[in-house]
């Protein structure tokens, strides 16, 4: 989702040829890991993919030693070597370093100068009442209440009144914060749309584990013909690809759609990895 959203072409790319080819070579966290450690990692190699899957999740959203620590609190690498991934994270996704501070920067403009502020990716931001909101792909809005600027750890940092915990509270957001809050926003405004496709497809949804939608339906049902297609309008460029995944009963699907990834709008592959 990150990398679509950021125009991170290497990254798509490598989500495409995976989905297309499902050939291991292909496999997203599997190049990653091999980019950063410099040896090829295959998806039989379990520490090898894992690190892929840290190294792109706590990078991903500004994060350094703090953020690969809470995914991994072991000690198989020192402070120092994983400040040399996070730079080589930072300079093989350079669209994706462009994406956070373009998102930071249109939101301090907009509560800067009160203008409403357009992002090329299709996000926005505008000033009501004091409330700076950001428009998503979707055009759902979150909103960030009495928000303004202030004089941050290192540079100027917006402030805003956050309630998540009960009680309404200062909040500091940095480029990580408004990263993390578009990717799940979008990411939830599509899973919220496939499964309004699939209800009307008539898929029956058994439930929802994170992103992921579970239907339970009758073995002669396609879930592949009757839900892929494309929503230009919605998601630009995204590709919507479905596969059913066959479960017991023997003759019930179980039809497990995952938006995790960059690519298609609902996806599955076995094992758990699909993509968005």
């Amino acid at each position: 989702m990150l990398a679509w959203l950021a125009g991170e072409k290497w990254k798509l790319d490598t989500y495409r040829k995976y989905d297309a080819s499902g050939n291991a070579e292909f496999e997203p966290y599997c190049v990653m890991a091999s980019q950063a450690l410099k040896r090829i990692v295959t998806p039989d190699d379990e520490a090898g993919r894992s690190f892929g899957k840290t190294y792109d999740l706590a990078f991903g959203f500004g994060g350094g030693v703090g953020a690969w620590r809470k995914f991994d609190p072991s000690d198989t690498y020192s402070d120092a070597e994983i400040e040399g991934f996070k730079t080589a994270y930072r300079n093989s996704d350079r669209a994706t370093v462009k994406f956070w501070h373009a998102l930071e920067r249109a939101a301090h403009r907009c509560v800067r100068t009160g203008k409403q502020t357009n992002l090329g990716n299709r996000f926005s931001f505008t000033v009501e009442n004091g409330t700076l909101f950001m428009t998503l792909p979707s055009d759902r809005r979150l909103a960030y209440p009495e928000a303004c600027l202030v004089s941050g750890k290192f540079t100027r940092e917006l402030r805003y009144r956050d309630n998540a915990r009960g009680g309404w509270t200062d909040y500091g957001a940095w480029y990580g914060t408004l990263v993390e809050n578009a990717v799940q926003a979008t990411a939830r405004d599509l899973l919220a749309a496939a499964m309004l496709r699939l209800e009307a497809a008539g898929f029956s949804i058994v439930l929802t584990v994170h992103d992921e939608v579970v239907c339970e339906v009758p073995e002669s049902r396609g879930c592949r013909r009757a839900l892929s297609r494309e929503d230009p309008e919605a998601t630009p460029g995204a590709q919507n690809l479905v596969s059913p995944h066959r479960a017991n009963p023997p003759r019930k699907f179980a039809c497990n759609f995952k938006t995790s990834g960059p690519l298609s709008l609902i996806g599955f592959r076995k094992g758990g990895h699909g993509s968005l």
